[in-house]
């Protein structure tokens, strides 16, 4: 065989794996975003076993000839960066890339483009990737992303931004309680510009936007983070029972956290994610994202989450004042009393439906344990701002539980 048939040869039976990677791929992915039983997450976990088949070092060379370039993907170890507290990078294994672009597929990104990074060995959705999910959504039209100017403060930045579209031809939005554009932080790093910063906040809203349609919590960052924010923001889709975010095989292969609410009934998918120092500090100053109530949709329930709260005693009821010999709410503890009674529900709801929402136990929610609790008062402070954040599926949950007492 003549060396140009040779090669020819070796051309086709590339593209035919890579054909038969994109096959499995595609199934995979449509596994993981819509898994709602064991059974379909048994099938995510095989997926993921024969793409790792299928990834062989030579299938995965042309990969790495994408890392650390602007046209594939990002990392925080390219040599030509190196920084004083990274003097010698060192360009990431054969088996680091391939669990990060397993998880990209998974998840939806292209590994062209800049869709993700990889910090500290895990994958990370970018704004590029978030930005493309988002406008390509089935049925998402008029998405439109309005920022303000940041007001930089030393180390942290604000940015005012406000999100819209239409999905389904129903509008939907994401902004602060009252109507008013989303006040997002972010941190800064030494001559970030203002352009920078504006494209951070873009970045959050965008995760924000995609959270939203796909039900999950998807890791976003990239590597001109600062890396205190990274640390907390990896969406891994289990725990170890240190509270350490596992290896990312461990991560795939557990598969997601999917309740099911009823008989033959897709439930919401509450991902145990933690805060990220940006998310946290933002929850705390009360500035979480709370979406106007959008028209009904044809099922008679509504779009987005719920409008700004009142506060609200650990029973449900409005308050005036704390009650006589009760502690008083923190700010958390206050804003998931006030989104409960708003909706209809109050603390003995989200106690009773909350095994089903993230467990029994989890380090990642503030150690709940469901039994233990007197009144929201007694919540951790951690576990209220997961729930906060996560309001969608919970108020998804905890209507599908109502509904099924009846």
């Amino acid at each position: 065989m003549s060396e140009p048939t040779a090669e020819k040869t070796q051309a086709v039976i590339l593209q035919q794996k890579a054909r038969a990677i994109d096959r499995i791929a595609t199934e995979a992915m449509a596994l993981f975003e819509g898994s709602s039983s064991f059974e379909s997450e048994l099938a995510v976990a095989q997926a993921v076993r024969d793409l790792r088949a299928a990834l062989t070092p030579e299938i995965m060379a042309p990969i790495m000839a994408l890392m650390n370039t602007e046209i594939g993907f990002l990392t925080d170890q390219d040599p030509l960066k190196p920084s004083s507290k990274n003097p010698h990078p060192q360009p990431y294994s054969v088996d680091v890339v391939r669990e990060c672009f397993i998880e990209s597929k998974l998840r939806g990104f292209h590994s062209v483009g800049n869709e993700w990074n990889i910090i500290a060995k895990k994958f990370y959705a970018a704004k590029n990737g978030l930005k493309r999910r988002c406008e390509t959504w089935k049925g998402l039209t008029n998405l439109k992303i309005v920022t303000g100017l940041p007001r930089i403060n030393g180390d942290s930045a604000t940015v005012a931004i406000y999100g819209e579209w239409k999905l389904g031809g129903v509008k939907d939005e994401m902004v602060a309680p009252g109507g008013k554009p989303l006040e997002v932080l972010i941190r800064v790093n030494n001559f970030m510009g203002a352009d920078a910063v504006v494209g951070k906040a873009e970045r959050k809203l965008y995760k924000r936007i995609f959270d939203r349609l796909s039900g999950r919590v998807t890791p976003d960052g990239e590597i001109d983070d600062p890396k205190e924010l990274l640390s907390a923001n990896h969406g891994a889709l289990g725990a170890s029972a240190s509270g350490q975010s596992p290896a990312p095989s461990d991560r795939l292969a557990a598969g997601p956290t999917t309740p099911q609410t009823g008989p033959g009934r897709r439930g919401p998918t509450l991902v145990e994610e933690p805060l990220s120092a940006d998310e946290k500090a933002e929850a705390d100053a009360g500035l979480a994202p709370v979406a106007k109530e959008s028209p009904p949709k044809g099922n008679g329930e509504r779009s987005g989450t719920a409008p700004a709260v009142t506060p609200v005693n650990a029973g449900g009821d409005a308050k005036s004042a704390p009650a006589a010999g009760r502690p008083s709410l923190s700010a958390a503890q206050e804003r998931l009393a006030g989104l409960l009674a708003e909706n209809g529900f109050n603390f003995r709801d989200l106690c009773k439906a909350g095994p089903d929402l993230i467990g029994a136990g989890n380090k990642r929610s503030g150690d709940v344990f469901w039994e233990s609790y007197d009144g929201i008062e007694d919540f951790p402070e951690k576990a209220c701002q997961f729930f906060i954040i996560a309001r969608d599926g919970m108020l998804e949950q905890l209507k599908a539980e109502k509904g099924a007492s009846r």
